[in-house]
């Protein structure tokens, strides 16, 4: 009867008994490794692991208040530098495609018009944070 009941065990991939042992080892390794790393159990810990837990911690507190002093530009920011380099580069590819347009009036003047409105998406990039 048993070894009828491993050899379904086996082939249904059911078998409990071994699955309850890599589970218990598993939930063994995990608790050992949370109380070695839980902060509250620092004594069984060596003087190297506590500097290193010290340094770890002044480290984050240097970076979140680094963090917290730095500014950021809106969302819409970024959209709006893209916005003016690829106006100017539709301009100028117009103006070279067609020769008279986006203004038929303005000839060759285009091409300022053009690099101007990328000029402006070069300003805001200096102005990215």
């Amino acid at each position: 009867m048993t070894d009828e009941k491993e050899k379904n065990d086996i082939e249904t991939g059911t078998s409990t008994e071994f699955e309850s042992d890599a589970q218990s080892a598993a939930d063994d390794a995990v608790s050992k490794a949370k109380a070695y790393l839980n902060k509250e159990d620092e004594e069984g810990l060596s003087a190297q692991q506590l500097r290193i837990l010290q340094r770890e911690e002044e480290e984050n507190r240097r970076v979140q208040k680094a963090i917290e002093g730095t500014k950021s530009n809106p969302a819409w920011f970024v959209p709006l530098i893209c916005f003016f380099l690829v106006v100017g580069l539709i301009w100028i590819v117009t103006y070279y495609l067609t020769s008279k347009y986006p203004i038929p009036a303005i000839g060759n003047w285009n091409l300022t018009v053009g690099f101007g409105i990328m000029f402006v998406g070069f300003v805001l990039c200096l102005w990215w944070r």
